[in-house]
């Protein structure tokens, strides 16, 4: 993973464009997840407003964004520093330390974004339907 320092003016948005239609259960998207709790898919498209190029580490005004995408699919596998699924990573221990690693770039884990997970629509702001400023 790879960023660099921002001016503080950026403002980072998620933008909802497609979704399963229905919960699936974790243990489909994390190794060893539990099967008796889901997840609502999402797919989604980072916006980032400013004058430089898009980046995966961001600095905004008061913490540092991670937009994790592929690395991290779900908050399950960051609350619980969990793989992806078989077959969703040929480097099980390395998604895991990619994941810790993202913990030491941001100040505060609730500014890694998963790619996947529609739980990033109720925990930010909404902008418009399918949209949250993340905030």
């Amino acid at each position: 993973m790879h960023g660099w320092a921002q001016p503080e003016h950026y403002q980072v948005y998620a933008l909802k464009f497609a979704n399963t239609g229905f919960a699936m259960p974790i243990s489909v998207w994390v190794d060893h997840g539990p099967q008796n709790d889901s997840v609502n898919i999402d797919f989604s498209i980072w916006l980032i407003k400013g004058d430089k190029d898009r980046n995966v580490l961001v600095d905004a005004a008061d913490h540092k964004i991670i937009l994790a995408s592929d690395n991290i699919w779900v908050y399950y596998s960051l609350e619980h520093l969990q793989p992806a699924s078989p077959g969703g990573t040929f480097d099980p221990a390395g998604y895991v330390r990619s994941m810790v690693r993202m913990k030491t770039l941001t100040g505060n884990p609730r500014y890694i974004i998963p790619g996947h997970d529609a739980r990033v629509y109720a925990i930010f702001p909404k902008v418009a339907d399918g949209v949250v400023r993340i905030e």
